[in-house]
């Protein structure tokens, strides 16, 4: 649950102000800044399809750390890199986050009793969407403190916790 957490602020922050930061700080105009923005999804998607087969191969939990430890590497590019197809990548990759969630919620589903998979998920879950909600509002209060590029490298360490803990799943299982 506190990787999901740490997970989902990270993505509404990104979410939340990656066009603003291609528009305003890379110099990217609105259209082709909606473009890159779009691949995000697109890829998310795409990786959304997979990320369940990768788990029944791999594990869930090497899965999640894997897709966690590939954000935390393209969040810290993000202040890095520039150039347009540079951007088209990045964007792509920082789909991949999207794979986390479908793996996530099916390792949950299927550790938790038959008893407790109602309303005793429900209520976590549901914590953890208003907790994950607020990284928007961290994001934007570093940006209105002229830290944009400093914003991408928090949400790059708040995945790296994320994926600690996703790791600690494997140990879990043993």
């Amino acid at each position: 649950m506190l990787g999901l957490t740490f997970c989902l602020f990270t993505y509404q922050g990104l979410t939340a102000f990656f066009p603003t930061y291609l528009i305003i700080h890379e110099h990217i105009g609105q259209g082709l800044a909606s473009g890159i923005f779009t691949l995000l999804f697109v890829d998310g998607g795409l990786i959304q399809l997979v990320a369940d087969s990768l788990a029944n191969r791999y594990g869930t939990p090497s899965v999640l750390v894997g897709v966690a430890l590939v954000d935390v590497v393209t969040l810290v590019a993000v202040p890095l890199i520039d150039g347009r197809v540079t951007w088209v990548a990045i964007s792509s990759i920082l789909g991949a986050r999207m794979g986390i969630t479908p793996v996530a919620n099916s390792y949950v589903i299927e550790t938790l009793p038959d008893e407790a998979q109602g309303a005793s998920w429900g209520f976590p879950r549901t914590c953890f969407f208003l907790v994950g909600a607020t990284g928007s509002i961290f994001v934007g209060a570093m940006v209105d403190r002229n830290l944009f590029d400093e914003a991408f490298i928090a949400l790059a360490a708040l995945t790296t916790v994320a994926a600690v803990f996703f790791a600690l799943l494997r140990w879990n299982m043993r």
